[in-house]
């Protein structure tokens, strides 16, 4: 089972330690070594995500985008610890 919460705690620290130096699957592999050992705990904390922006269809004539109905522009998505 995916433990998505372990992972976006994963891609966080890669971008602000020398953790980026290693390939995800590795990183996910210290991360879990420090938690199991007991040097580090997770709390819980729901992290967030970024999203992808959402894509124009077209612009008006004025030049302002056109989105398709129903079009999600959330910046970012909650993870939660399972």
């Amino acid at each position: 089972m995916s433990d998505e919460h372990l992972e976006e705690l994963t891609r966080q620290c890669m971008n602000v330690t020398p953790l980026g130096r290693l390939a995800g699957g590795e990183a996910t592999a210290v991360l879990k070594w420090l938690i199991d050992n007991g040097h580090m705990t997770r709390t819980g904390k729901p992290l967030e995500t970024p999203l992808q922006a959402p894509k124009q269809r077209e612009n008006n004539p004025d030049g302002s985008p056109i989105y398709p109905p129903g079009t999600d522009f959330s910046t970012h998505r909650t993870v939660t610890m399972p």
